[in-house]
C-alpha cells in the first residue's frame, strides 16, 4: 500500500512540474500542490504503519528465537530422559535377572533339600 502512495505521490509530483513548465494557471498550480500535501500525509500515514509493523516483525522474531532456544533446551532434557530410560530399563532387566537367579537357587536348595530328606527316610 505503501508503495502504492509513493507512487501516486511522484505521478503527482511529475505532473505538477510539467504544468510549471507549460505555464499553467496559477489556481490550478496551488490545487496540484495542495493534493500533493494530501497525497505526502497519505504516505506519511503509510509509513508509520509500515515502521510499526516492522516493530511488531522484530517483536515477533525475538519471541520465535526464544522458542526456539525454549525448544532445544525441551530437546535437550527429552533426550537426556530417553538416555536415562535406557539404562533404568538395562538396570531393571539386570535387577530382574538377578531376582530370578536368586529364586532359582533357591528353588534348586529346596528340591536338594527334599530329595536329602527323601534319602534319609
Amino acid at each position: 500500500m505503501r508503495n502504492k502512495v509513493l507512487n501516486h505521490k511522484n505521478a503527482k509530483l511529475q505532473q505538477l512540474r510539467n504544468s510549471l513548465d507549460k505555464g499553467e494557471a496559477t489556481n490550478k498550480i496551488r490545487q496540484k500542490k495542495t493534493y500533493l500535501k494530501v497525497v505526502q500525509e497519505d504516505l506519511d500515514r503509510e509509513e508509520e504503519k509500515v515502521k510499526k509493523q516492522k516493530k511488531v516483525v522484530k517483536e515477533k522474531e525475538k519471541e520465535l528465537e526464544e522458542a526456539k532456544k525454549v525448544l532445544f533446551e525441551k530437546k535437550k532434557q527429552v533426550e537426556k530422559l530417553e538416555i536415562h530410560q535406557k539404562e533404568w530399563q538395562l538396570e531393571l532387566q539386570k535387577l530382574n535377572k538377578k531376582i530370578e537367579a536368586i529364586q532359582l537357587d533357591e528353588i534348586g536348595a529346596s528340591r536338594f533339600i527334599s530329595r536329602r530328606r527323601k534319602e534319609k527316610k
